[in-house]
C-alpha cells in the first residue's frame, strides 16, 4: 500500500535527544522525465516528536535514483516547518562516449 512504514532506525548521536528515522514506501508509480519511479520517504523526528528532516527519493528499476529532494526544519514561533534544502533530478540515462 502507498505510504507503508518499511522500517525505523534510532540515531543516538545526541544522548540527550534521540532521533528516530522512519522509512515509508509507495507502490503507485510516479513518472519523472520519462522514468517510471517508486517514491520512498525518510522522515526524521527528534525526542519531542518534532519533524526535523525528510528525504524523498524516486527510484526507477534498472536506473536507480532519478530524483532526490532533501527537506530541513526551520523552527518558528508557529511550529516546525520543512523547507527544501537540496534537490537533484536525472535528465538522461544515456552515457556519452568520446
Amino acid at each position: 500500500a502507498d505510504g507503508a512504514l518499511l522500517g525505523q532506525s534510532p540515531d543516538y548521536t545526541n544522548p540527550n535527544c534521540t532521533y528516530l528515522s522512519s522509512l515509508y514506501g509507495w507502490v503507485t508509480p510516479v513518472t519523472i522525465n520519462g522514468f517510471s519511479c517508486l517514491k520512498n520517504v525518510e522522515q526524521t523526528v527528534d525526542c519531542n516528536n518534532n519533524l526535523v528532516g525528510e528525504i524523498d527519493t524516486y527510484v526507477a528499476e534498472g536506473t536507480g535514483v532519478v530524483r532526490i529532494v532533501e527537506w530541513s526544519a526551520d523552527s518558528t514561533s508557529t511550529g516546525t516547518q520543512l523547507y527544501e534544502s537540496y534537490s537533484q533530478t536525472l535528465t538522461s540515462a544515456t552515457i556519452n562516449k568520446q
